[in-house]
């Protein structure tokens, strides 16, 4: 989705959307990259398993609609 935004903004639009980013991080609080890096880690998931079976159809979606 990012490459398809920059393809029909051009690459100006990154800097609005890293200024989106910035917002959105100060927003909730965030006030480094370091402190949301890994913030959807399959390590802290409270129910591992869940992580692993939306990685698993993502997967298989994803070859599915490859095939195609």
């Amino acid at each position: 989705m990012l490459v398809s935004a920059l393809i029909r903004h051009g690459p100006a639009h990154l800097m609005t959307l890293v200024g989106r980013y910035q917002a959105l991080a100060r927003t909730e609080g965030y006030q480094s990259i370091d402190q949301i890096k890994g913030l959807v880690s399959q390590p802290r998931r409270a129910d591992q398993s869940a992580f692993e079976r939306a990685n698993y159809t993502r997967m298989i979606t994803s070859l599915t609609r490859d095939s195609d």
